[in-house]
């Protein structure tokens, strides 16, 4: 029998469902900030099976060794010791698709500015962290559990976007942390279907 897939039950990984759908969606090659076990793994399978060039950047050594054993000729990792000298070497690359899931959140913000007008697709984890603390976006409504999510606009930064909260139940209060999908290129009005997602082998 299959193990559960990791967004059922691990806070890092509740974008899965979203960065499946968006690789076989997108075409190009694709850039991962912040290495973790809900997403390396899959990108680099999905890379893989699809002949798409994969980097990998991540500020935490340690971390970064952990994943050693993807590396390849066409998935390559950096140790990106200052974000913004990396970010400032990557300025104005065009990518298929931008997953944004690193260390500290300013970072991340960095991240979005530097990538939102080049990549085709970005997928945010945690996005409600950005309005909610003043850095891009607006909240119109807080998050209050799983039955009230709230409302959030991030046209301040993307002309398309839609956010994707994890399956309910979800054990992690008040509510699963939500991912965006944005563009400033294409719609964003994608269905994911989360419940097609519920095993590990479901994403091959």
């Amino acid at each position: 029998m299959s193990e559960p897939a990791r967004h059922l039950h691990d806070p890092y990984a509740t974008h899965q469902p979203v960065l499946y759908v968006a690789l076989l969606r997108t075409e190009g090659p694709v850039i991962e900030f912040g290495c973790g076990y809900g997403s390396t793994p899959l990108l680099h399978r999905v890379c893989k099976r699809h002949g798409r060039k994969l980097t990998t950047l991540e500020n935490n050594r340690d971390w970064l060794d952990r994943f050693s054993e993807y590396a390849t000729d066409w998935h390559q990792f950096v140790h990106a010791t200052d974000w913004q000298t990396v970010l400032a070497d990557i300025v104005g690359q065009p990518y298929g698709l931008a997953f944004v899931d690193q260390a500290p959140f300013e970072a991340r913000h960095a991240t979005i500015l530097t990538v939102k007008d080049t990549a085709r697709f970005v997928v945010l984890h945690d996005c409600d962290y950005f309005p909610e603390h003043g850095l891009f976006g607006k909240p119109l409504a807080w998050i209050n559990g799983t039955r009230d999510r709230g409302h959030r606009i991030y046209d301040d930064v993307f002309k398309h976007w839609q956010e994707f909260f994890p399956l309910e139940p979800w054990p992690y209060p008040p509510s699963g942390p939500p991912t965006l999908l944005a563009s400033n290129f294409e719609p964003c009005d994608w269905e994911i279907d989360f419940e097609k997602f519920r095993h590990e082998d479901d994403f091959i």
